[in-house]
């Protein structure tokens, strides 16, 4: 039954002309509030990298609690480089918007 519930949700979201409650479908915010596909793609990858490094220290703990050391060593190194690369994204991810808020003010500035 609980599955049933996520499958509803997923399906209502994932609709290309799901209606919100404001009566707009997700195509029509789509169009108001355009997007490319690399900007899609950065906070895609970011959100993934933000729950992987959220992850990564109660995994370590575990194995650690389990005797694993070997495991918890390498869940700590994969932790570090997680966070490594947050940074280097959210650094491309700001670029990236910078270029975006250029490129539009010089198309109003036309």
């Amino acid at each position: 039954m609980e599955t049933e519930a996520r499958r509803s949700k997923v399906c209502l979201v994932t609709a290309p002309e799901a209606k919100t409650s404001g009566g707009r479908s997700l195509s029509d915010l789509r169009r108001v509030h355009p997007t490319d596909a690399t900007l899609q793609n950065l906070l895609t990858l970011l959100r993934s990298e933000l729950d992987l490094c959220a992850r990564l220290p109660v995994f370590e703990f575990e194995a650690s609690s389990e005797g694993h050391d070997e495991c918890a060593t390498v869940f700590r190194a994969l932790a570090d480089v997680e966070r490594n690369n947050v940074e280097q994204l959210l650094t491309t991810l700001q670029h990236h918007l910078a270029g975006r808020a250029g490129a539009r003010d010089r198309e109003v500035a036309s």
